[in-house]
């Protein structure tokens, strides 16, 4: 009978233990799947902020190109001075948008770090189109204002420097377009 009751002891034992690890297992996959879908949303909403601050900066861009095209130098400026605070902005958006997706990275299933590699890949590369915009915007300001004081060579040299940070603008924005294509495909799967 004693060995019995043993018996019935080491099996509620190994029952309690097996509930207990059981809870305990099921509770860190939670918590990891509460921490990736909390660092994935805030990636992707900083993302997403990025892109509009992005998008109102290169609305700013075109009202300078407008003014100074029909040669409302002065008018120009603040355009110019808008399009670089929100180019900042926007890079803001997403150096926060990649920390949090590499923490998000941290919990995620194999199915996401693809994705999420994207996403990081996509917002370095925005930091960069946005940081040659910000630099072309700099050129561009100091060019209206020696076009309004009729300082035209001097204007035009900002002007040519300011058009090479554009070139580069724009092949970055090819690579950027790669990664948005590949976030989409994926996307799409998950």
């Amino acid at each position: 009978m004693e060995s019995k009751n043993k018996t019935y002891v080491i099996l509620g034992i190994i029952l309690v233990l097996t509930i207990c690890f059981t809870w305990y297992f099921a509770s860190i996959k939670i918590n990891n799947v509460e921490e990736f879908n909390k660092y994935y949303s805030n990636g992707l909403a900083e993302f997403n902020d990025g892109v509009y601050n992005n998008n109102n900066a290169e609305y700013n861009y075109d009202l300078w190109s407008f003014y100074y095209d029909e040669g409302y130098y002065y008018d120009s400026i603040g355009y110019c001075v808008n399009a670089r605070d929100l180019y900042a902005e926007s890079n803001s958006n997403n150096q926060n948008a990649i920390a949090n997706f590499e923490e998000a990275n941290k919990f995620s299933k194999d199915k996401y770090k693809e994705l999420i590699y994207y996403y990081i890949e996509a917002s370095s590369q925005s930091i960069e189109i946005n940081w040659a915009m910000y630099e072309a915007c700099e050129y561009f300001e100091s060019a209206s204002n020696l076009y309004d004081k009729e300082l035209y060579v001097s204007g035009d040299a900002e002007i040519e420097i300011g058009n090479e940070k554009i070139i580069l603008h724009d092949s970055l924005v090819r690579d950027y377009n790669k990664y948005i294509s590949k976030i989409e495909l994926l996307e799409e799967k998950i």
